[in-house]
């Protein structure tokens, strides 16, 4: 937990937990530290919490704060920063170790003073000039940016949690570059004048409802030249003097800089001064160019959250890492609620279903769930393995287990220990790798190849197949005892051919998380292309429909996304042969009566398909064939659905 040590001084010894509240120094008794001498203030600083993480601030102290032996006003504080006021020396530090603390340790759990009300002014309000900070030079001042850009950077909660990233860098460049104001507007077709402010933060005793207007001219200026601005005296700079609103509002100092999308600008960071008399500087606009593409590359990733939150009503966007689970379907909702329940225990369970619907991300979903979501979720796709390399990336192998093998490995089951490991076609895996995932669930315990010693695993085992497993039993290439091991909750994920009323949701989440990064102008499907879509039978399933909507807005010239944007094949524009009513296509003349074999299987297979409805399960049953050998045939003959 954060804490503030007492290295040096009278309470030397004593460790402060550090919370979200304030701590307040000096020799007054209603201070949380009190700290005794002629060289400290009554009120001589504090240490503050601001989106996530804590800053030390001189309370305009007659002696000063140092931070790391250098004078400061405001500082970022970072794990093992030395702060010291007169001759009391304390330490920050993220977590406290039993040799950070000196002797005589006591331990505070510490509740903040009665907060002070915030102050506010309007633009028009006198404020008096705030009185010298100790100066520091530019390798503090570079320094200090460089720790805030390493708070940006710190991975901190929720990564998706982009909205939330964006309000803590903005606050934290305000303070560096100390602006009055400093304000994020994004483009926004939506509203009249094209641009929205999204964001802004003001320095203390500047009201955010103030009246001064954000100059046009300047951001219109940097989206001309895709390049950043700034100037310290706007009444004189010919790039913007003719702007009304730097003219009339007194602005004294104004930077902007542009946020990319690739070759768009998709919005602008724009600070300015309008009390402070401090211009700013080169410096100050490199810094927050440097976050700016860190604030552009947030922006699109919470444009794409927010944009895919749209999807038709009663739609649940179920978030699984960095993906998401799209659906509205009640069958796949009772699914998901299956999964939340399973999730809760380390129940073994096996996903069914055809390739393409989802199940690696069932079981991402089922793992962060769990208890196990801190732990790693390995995957390994078992079919993609070779026979004779799979045993050792599944369970390792000793040095000299095989040739080339000259060092020990650790294999897939250890590297998920405290975590989740998915066997995905777990139905193709070989009779001897069965086995011995056989006995990991039954004794919890691998051998390395080569190895005779046991490894305890703690591990909990999810399972997925498209393949019919008791199929696989009778045919003897699937054992029947690691079935049942398996088989405890069994979670069958129907193909999209039996969900249609989820392909509007889903595809218009496709289109929200693609077109950003393709700079696309598609923003929907029209109901003409939705109409082709629910009349494909999508073998690929989800996957399949993903890349046709990806394929649609890359190559998508208007706003929404029409029939001939999509793939011949799921148009159907090739039409079938004319078949007779006997199956085969009418002849005109004798040469043609004489067929060969594969002609006549395609004809054949065409009927068939068109029988069903393009259903490749009915037809591979009428047909006597399996599945894949039927998706082998379409695939040879170039077969198209309607």
């Amino acid at each position: 937990m954060p804490s503030l040590i007492v290295l040096e001084g009278d309470q030397q010894g004593r460790v402060i937990e550090l919370g979200e509240k304030a701590v307040t120094i000096g020799r007054d008794p209603g201070n949380d530290l009190v700290v005794s001498g002629a060289e400290i203030s009554r009120r001589h600083t504090v240490i503050e919490w601001a989106y996530g993480v804590y800053f030390v601030r001189d309370l305009r102290s007659d002696n000063g704060t140092y931070v790391n032996g250098v004078s400061v006003g405001r500082a970022l504080l970072l794990d093992r920063d030395e702060i010291r006021i007169g001759s009391t020396r304390l330490m920050f530090v993220e977590e406290v170790t039993a040799g950070d603390v000196p002797p005589l340790r006591t331990v505070a759990v510490l509740e903040r003073s009665e907060a002070s009300e915030d102050f506010f002014i309007d633009a028009a309000t006198e404020v008096a000039p705030k009185a010298a900070e100790p100066a520091t030079d530019d390798l503090q001042q570079a320094y200090d940016r460089l720790k805030t850009l390493y708070a940006l950077l710190r991975p901190e909660g929720d990564p998706r949690d982009s909205e939330r990233r964006i309000e803590s860098a903005l606050a934290l460049v305000r303070d560096s570059i100390e602006a009055d104001r400093l304000t994020l507007i994004e483009r926004d077709p939506a509203t009249p004048d094209d641009y929205c402010v999204r964001h802004m933060v003001t320095a203390s005793g500047v009201s955010s409802r103030n009246r001064i207007a954000i100059s046009r001219t300047v951001f219109a200026y940097v989206e001309q030249e895709r390049k950043p601005f700034f100037c310290s005296n706007p009444q004189a700079d010919q790039r913007v003097g003719e702007s009304a609103s730097l003219r009339q509002s007194g602005i004294r100092s104004v930077l902007c800089v542009p946020l990319a999308a690739g070759d768009r600008v998709v919005g602008f960071l724009y600070a300015d001064n309008f009390v402070s008399r401090e211009p700013f500087g080169k410096e100050a606009l490199d810094f927050v160019a440097a976050v700016g593409a860190l604030v552009g590359v947030w922006l699109r990733e919470s444009r794409g959250m927010s944009a895919a939150a749209a999807p038709s009503a009663g739609a649940v966007l179920a978030p699984v890492g960095r993906h998401t689970f799209v659906t509205q379907n009640a069958r796949v909702k009772e699914i998901l609620e299956v999964v939340h329940k399973v999730a809760r225990s380390d129940t073994t369970f096996l996903i069914t279903g055809e390739s393409g619907t989802g199940k690696e991300l069932i079981a991402r979903m089922a793992h962060l769930a769990s208890p196990r979501a801190r732990g790693p979720f390995v995957c390994v796709n078992c079919a993609a393995l070779p026979d004779t390399l799979l045993e050792s990336e599944l369970f390792g192998h000793e040095k000299g287990a095989f040739t080339g093998s000259v060092a020990s490995r650790a294999g897939r089951f250890e590297a998920a220990r405290g975590g989740t490991i998915f066997l995905d076609e777990i139905g193709d895996i070989p009779p001897a790798a069965q086995a011995k995932v056989l006995r990991v669930l039954q004794e919890r315990e691998i051998e390395r190849l080569g190895g005779n010693r046991p490894i305890a695993v703690d591990v909990r085992v999810i399972a997925a197949t498209n393949k019919n497993l008791a199929e696989e039993i009778r045919a003897g290439r699937f054992r029947e005892d690691l079935f049942y091991r398996l088989h405890v909750i069994q979670i069958e994920l129907p193909p999209l051919r039996e969900r249609l009323d989820d392909l509007p949701a889903l595809a218009e989440f496709f289109i929200q998380s693609v077109r950003d990064e393709v700079h696309s102008p598609v923003r929907r499907a029209s109901r003409e292309a939705l109409d082709v879509l629910g009349r494909y039978g999508w073998p690929g399933n989800v996957r399949e429909l993903r890349n046709v909507i990806e394929r649609a807005v890359v190559l998508g010239s208007e706003e929404a996304i029409w029939p001939d944007d999509l793939p011949p094949e799921v148009r159907g524009v090739v039409a079938p042969p004319a078949l007779a009513p006997s199956g085969v296509t009418a002849a005109t003349d004798e040469s043609q009566t004489v067929r060969s074999l594969a002609e006549c299987e395609r004809e054949h297979i065409l009927r068939v398909l068109n029988h069903t409805g393009w259903n490749k399960k009915r037809a591979a049953e009428i047909l006597r064939i399996s599945r894949s050998a039927l998706y082998e045939k379409i695939a040879t003959y170039s077969l198209e659905g309607p």
